[in-house]
């Protein structure tokens, strides 16, 4: 009795002994896996803190190699454009050396296209050239338009670059801060086809014989300007200032001349065939001998303007002032509409 209790004894004790060990065991095993974990924790901390920092630092160097970069770009760009002006003055045996020229103004257009802060100098810089080495002569104002000298080719590749530039800098007014001014130049049979001169000062320039077909010339001044025989059909004149413009026999067939200040234009002969000339200012304006078929003058003021021998059949007159207009009732006859119109004699047609 007492050998079998005694080995109960001892069977229980074990069996407590095997426990405990077994928990101690499971125990020390957290222990070592929370370890594990907290080094592991630590490790990924330090790694990634190590990422950060050689994050940092190659950002730091990208940074850094843009900073030098872009301080080499500008130094290349003021080198380019400092030879080009300088290759722009080019002369060879006294006279001007084409090649260079034409390469400077080439060189120059790619300077303004990639850097924003040159391009405005650069078409100050490329006007100026034009207007003191194409400055309008009144000794070929006898010239007529056919025998009018062809434009010199650097003259030509000036007006190529300023009626391409960039869309992007044209319209961005801390770009282009200015108006493009070619005031009193002589630019006769340019081509300028489909150019921008949106508000360019055209004032007094001799446009003889020149190609506009479908520029923009929206807004700008060409008060005094010599258009003889001009192409610019299909161009934009909307608001454009006209004053004692001349523009004998030129091609203005479907323009838009919309609210244009034309006082004293001379317009004879000139081709306005559906033209837009809705809301115009043509006081004073002689159309003799004008096609006006079919164009648009819709609230015009044409008082005291000659219209004698104008082709207006078809013409849009409703609402036009035609008070002391030069006209025949023949001529008002073929007209499209004149319904609420002031007629020559002041009264206002029904």
């Amino acid at each position: 009795m007492i050998t079998a209790g005694v080995a109960g004894a001892v069977g229980i004790f074990f069996t407590w002994r095997g426990q405990w060990l077994a928990r101690e065991a499971q125990e020390q095993n957290q222990k070592n896996t929370l370890t594990q974990l907290s080094n592991a924790q630590e490790q990924l901390g330090l790694a990634r803190q190590s990422q950060e920092d050689n994050q940092k630092n190659a950002l730091e160097q990208l940074e850094q190699s843009r900073t030098e970069l872009d301080i080499t770009r500008r130094g290349q760009i003021m080198e380019r454009f400092t030879q080009a002006i300088d290759q722009l003055g080019a002369t060879e045996g006294g006279d001007k050396s084409l090649e260079i020229r034409l390469g400077a103004i080439y060189s120059l257009e790619r300077t303004a296209r990639e850097d924003r802060d040159y391009h405005w100098p650069i078409m100050e810089v490329l006007t100026a050239y034009v207007r003191r080495h194409a400055a309008r002569n009144p000794l070929t104002e006898m010239e007529s338009g056919e025998n009018a000298a062809h434009l010199e080719p650097d003259i030509q590749a000036i007006l190529d670059v300023l009626g391409r530039r960039s869309e992007y800098h044209r319209t961005d007014k801390k770009v282009e801060y200015g108006t493009i001014d070619l005031n009193n130049t002589d630019l006769r049979g340019a081509k300028l086809q489909k150019a921008n001169l949106e508000k360019a000062n055209l004032e007094k320039a001799d446009f003889r014989q020149a190609n506009l077909l479908d520029a923009n010339l929206q807004g700008a001044r060409l008060g005094e300007a010599n258009l003889q025989g001009v192409t610019l059909s299909r161009a934009n004149l909307q608001a454009a200032n006209l004053r004692e413009a001349d523009f004998t026999q030129a091609n203005l067939v479907a323009t838009d001349l919309s609210g244009v200040m034309s006082q004293h234009v001379n317009f004879r002969e000139a081709a306005l065939y559906a033209a837009m000339l809705q809301g115009s200012n043509l006081a004073f304006t002689d159309l003799q001998g004008a096609d006006l078929e079919e164009a648009n003058l819709q609230g015009a003021y044409l008082q005291y303007a000659n219209l004698l021998g104008t082709n207006l059949l078809g013409t849009n007159l409703l609402g036009a002032n035609l008070h002391h207009a030069k006209v025949s009732d023949k001529q008002l006859a073929d007209t499209m509409s004149l319904k609420g119109a002031t007629m020559p004699d002041g009264s206002t047609h029904p």
